[in-house]
């Protein structure tokens, strides 16, 4: 972290936008205290202002043999090709989708999150019994000597190169067909085969009908990155992209919601929709008791929160649409 701050601070002229640097306290014995104290107090100016959030965890592992990347799901065609062009060319890169784990304090607020490092293959991880961090991890025996200098040092190319890009690039990065195309997935897994009591199906209805929609805002994007244009509108998108990783994050990234704090590792972030972890108490509860006609409920309310977000999204890109045409 100090050596990105350092490189960052030696090209300032060439940074369009700020950085925070933030050395986490809090993080396993106090449920991520220090990054969710960060996101409560500061929670305004995120809100508006925050493009992404990089999270750096245990890099430069010995005897690693793969680069691991994994993102919120707009981020994902980014932080690939960064990984592709800092580390060797034969070494595979794994990517995945960024579960709230960690100090992942940002996906209720809606931050698009993305971390990478060198990680162990498979079968070294099925040796250690899954031990995705090394025997060595939180033991007496996690020093130094567990340390590989060389992959540090290409862990820390990686890690340049996506924060420079962050703050440097005019365009941002963020690509949202890939957003919506794990949204929809998510609801097809949660909601198939269960009961419907609060009309739960027009999400689904609402996300394939923004798909369109995001696909040309990506395309728009694409081509002012790739041939520049006018200041103003390119200002536009931008900020059309943090307004949307706003709305899109927190449905499924988050069990409580956008302005709330998830306990660290509470069992239903494992859920496709977290947001509706309550449809498996339905569906377990008695069939004509007051706890089921409570339920129905509150994930009617639930839908509420979901369908206005989506609904928002596309009157922001429709309001776009109209404001790029004149």
């Amino acid at each position: 972290m100090l050596d990105v701050a350092r490189r960052l601070a030696a090209s300032r002229e060439e940074l369009r936008r700020s950085v925070v640097f933030c050395f986490w306290n809090g993080h396993e014995v106090a449920e991520a205290a220090g990054s969710a104290c960060f996101v409560d107090r500061h929670w305004e100016r995120i809100n508006r202002d925050a493009v992404a959030y990089l999270n750096i965890d245990s890099v430069g592992m010995k005897g690693t043999r793969l680069f691991s990347v994994a993102s919120s799901p707009e981020l994902r065609g980014f932080v690939e090709a960064a990984a592709r062009r800092t580390q060797d060319p034969g070494e595979p890169v794994v990517s995945t989708n960024l579960e709230r784990v960690g100090d992942q304090s940002f996906f209720g607020i809606g931050v698009s999150a993305a971390t990478g490092r060198h990680g162990y293959a498979p079968e070294d991880v099925r040796r250690t019994n899954g031990a995705t961090l090394g025997w060595y991890n939180h033991t007496e025996y996690d020093t130094l000597e567990v340390l590989d200098e060389t992959v540090l040092g290409r862990d820390l190319a990686y890690w340049v190169a996506v924060s420079a890009d962050l703050v440097t690039e005019p365009v941002l990065p963020h690509r949202f067909s890939p957003r919506i195309e794990d949204l929809a997935d998510r609801f097809r897994r949660m909601l198939d085969g269960k009961p419907d009591p609060a009309e739960l199906s027009v999400i689904p209805a609402l996300i394939a009908s923004l798909a369109p929609e995001l696909s040309w805002f990506d395309a728009e994007l694409d081509r002012a990155a790739s041939m520049g244009g006018d200041a103003g509108r390119i200002v536009r998108l931008n900020r059309t992209v943090i307004r949307l990783t706003r709305l899109l994050t927190f449905i499924s990234g988050s069990a409580s919601g956008k302005y709330d704090q998830d306990s660290y590792g509470i069992t239903t972030l494992k859920l496709p929709v977290p947001l509706l972890a309550e449809l498996d108490r339905y569906a377990a509860a008695e069939p004509h008791g007051l706890d089921r006609k409570l339920l129905a409920t509150k994930l009617m309310r639930l839908r509420h929160g979901v369908t206005d977000a989506l609904q928002a999204a596309h009157d922001i890109l429709a309001d776009l649409r109209t404001a790029i045409a004149a």
